[in-house]
């Protein structure tokens, strides 16, 4: 046979298994979009798409969004703040649960999750100021309007900042509160363990 010996196909270049891929539409232009790059860059993840959309954008036409890119993507990702869209907040989840976008709230802003990472606080009267003002006095933001995260401050917490999540919707279930009365709450650890579960992560990764 011309050419020599016929190559065995079963030997050759391995082929990886194509990674689980995410779309994270995130409500906000800083904090949150910090956050999902620190995952991004420390995980070495390539699989994970962010769409920034304008400050001030509600719930509802983020799900809207996030829906219309959904069929590209294995898993689809809303990142808000509750703030003053209590309203919306609740038509934003019911769209989200008919769409198959998963929502990833905090209550009443991102601020809530990032303190987490270094103190319990179940404050029911915890205020966006308050929770702002906290995340910047526990050395884990900085900056004139206190949106930079200090990234080194982070690392090594993140199981803190999911027990404290996951406490925190415990103690909402047994009162009987859901969005947008679950204040403080966040369940930015449920799109961080689903992708920790994606790439083979442990938590102690972050």
């Amino acid at each position: 046979m011309a050419g020599g010996r016929p190559r065995n196909p079963g030997r050759g270049k391995a082929h990886r298994a194509p990674r689980t891929t995410f779309l994270v539409v995130c409500g906000g232009r800083e904090t949150e979009i910090q956050y999902v790059d620190y995952l991004k860059n420390h995980l070495h993840l390539q699989a994970v798409t962010v769409k920034r959309r304008g400050s001030g954008e509600t719930p509802e036409k983020l799900v809207k969004q996030a829906s219309l890119d959904s069929d590209s993507f294995d898993h689809v990702w809303v990142l808000c703040d509750v703030d003053n869209f209590q309203r919306q907040i609740v038509t934003a989840d019911r769209m989200a649960s008919r769409g198959g976008v998963n929502l990833a709230a905090s209550n009443p802003c991102f601020e809530v999750w990032i303190m987490w990472h270094k103190e319990k606080g179940f404050s029911p009267g915890l205020g966006i100021r308050e929770a702002q003002d906290r995340a910047s006095s526990l050395g884990l933001t900085t900056g004139k309007h206190k949106k930079d995260l200090k990234i080194d401050e982070l690392m090594g917490r993140y199981s803190a900042a999911r027990d404290n999540a996951q406490h925190a919707r415990e103690l909402h279930a047994r009162s009987g509160l859901a969005l947008p009365e679950n204040v403080p709450a966040s369940d930015v650890d449920l799109l961080v363990n689903a992708i920790l579960s994606a790439e083979g992560c442990g938590p102690d990764r972050l």
